[in-house]
């Protein structure tokens, strides 16, 4: 059974009172992973803890996605992609981390 990721979405966030994907990916993540995935077979919830140590400097925050099909989706990325630190989620804590590094170093020379 094939699935309309955008429909899917746009069901969610008026199920939810809610108006972006970000939104669902500030604090409801893991209820919208596991809503997907059950919409999806042989799907499986992840979540951050599965590949970063929470204690871990390098830990990102928590999140949840879901691996479908050799994809990671979640509701800012519909169209999947091949990694997971791909995510907007990721991407996003990613830059954060490297305008810390800046500051924390000072800045440029």
């Amino acid at each position: 059974m094939a699935i309309n990721f955008e429909e899917f979405l746009k069901g969610w966030l008026a199920a939810n009172d809610l108006s972006t994907a970000r939104e669902v990916n500030s604090g409801l993540c893991e209820d919208f992973a596991i809503d997907l995935s059950e919409s999806l077979p042989e799907a499986e919830v992840l979540y951050t803890e599965d590949f970063i140590d929470w204690d871990s400097d390098d830990y990102p925050g928590g999140h949840a996605w879901v691996s479908y099909q050799g994809k990671y989706y979640d509701a800012e990325c519909l169209n999947g992609v091949t990694d997971w630190k791909s995510l907007p989620f990721f991407l996003r804590k990613l830059q954060r981390s490297s305008d810390c590094k800046l500051t924390i170093n000072g800045g440029p020379a």
